[in-house]
């Protein structure tokens, strides 16, 4: 529950917020406060699409791997210019969403940590529009994530983050935790428009994928139409609840791959 008001304020904070389609200056980064980026002149930066683990009160309740992903992003960037593009905010902290670049790569520091494996790619829900910044930044993130996933990289040597097996072992320790998994699709609930329920798995810890209408008919463009995925091999990721089982609410396409 912790973690999912942790969502649920980063939510508040971040998803209304207006848009600033523009490069700023490059400028020294400071230090870190958490993974937050502070900047010489006091501007304060998180970075778009990328889902760290979460630290807690101290080191013993945060999210295997907090301390390691805060200590390679600090490596990287303290002391080294930055120039950040697309800034989304400022929330009610005064930071800014970006994606940020440090002086001399050609890769965003977004990029390179989740292709290090110190975070997981994840966008604040929302379809695809002209004005997110983040939108052409998740397919890179996401070939970067499977590149680190397949080479045990980074958080991908703790098992709190393993791609998990819907149905095949038990789930109900991952409730409302963001997390990323598989499974075959054993029914299939059509609904109105291009909207599906669909579970992958048997018994207790199946997994219900929620599809909305405009979700599905974004999938359905892109060929990945959710009434024709009965018995299709599913890989998704999302923020696991409890709705009549264990459920993912699809928040994006690009959350759901189609697996030989």
């Amino acid at each position: 529950m912790r973690r999912m008001m942790r969502l649920v304020a980063l939510l508040g904070a971040c998803v209304l917020l207006p848009v600033v389609s523009m490069a700023t200056s490059p400028q020294r980064v400071e230090k870190l406060d958490g993974q937050t980026l502070v900047l010489a002149d006091g501007q304060r930066l998180w970075l778009l699409g990328v889902w760290g683990p979460q630290p807690g009160a101290n080191p013993s309740q945060g999210e295997p791997g907090a301390a390691n992903t805060e200590s390679a992003l600090a490596a990287d960037a303290v002391g080294r210019d930055a120039a950040a593009a697309s800034l989304l905010g400022p929330d009610r902290s005064g930071r800014f969403g970006a994606i940020v670049t440090l002086e001399g790569d050609s890769a965003s520091l977004n990029e390179r940590l989740v292709r290090g494996g110190w975070a997981r790619a994840y966008l604040l829900p929302g379809l695809p529009k002209t004005d997110d910044p983040g939108q052409s930044l998740l397919p890179l993130l996401l070939r970067a994530e499977a590149a680190a996933r397949a080479e045990g990289r980074g958080l991908w040597q703790f098992p709190a983050y393993r791609v998990r097996q819907a149905g095949a072992e038990d789930l109900w320790s991952l409730r409302d935790q963001f997390h990323i998994l598989e499974g075959r699709v054993r029914r299939l609930t059509k609904r109105a428009g291009s909207g599906a329920d669909l579970t992958l798995g048997d018994g207790r810890s199946a997994l219900k994928l929620v599809v909305s209408s405009a979700v599905g008919r974004v999938l359905k463009a892109r060929g990945l139409d959710p009434h024709d995925l009965m018995d299709a091999k599913l890989r998704v990721r999302g923020w696991v609840g409890v709705g009549g089982g264990l459920a993912i609410t699809l928040e994006r396409p690009e959350y759901l791959e189609k697996l030989p």
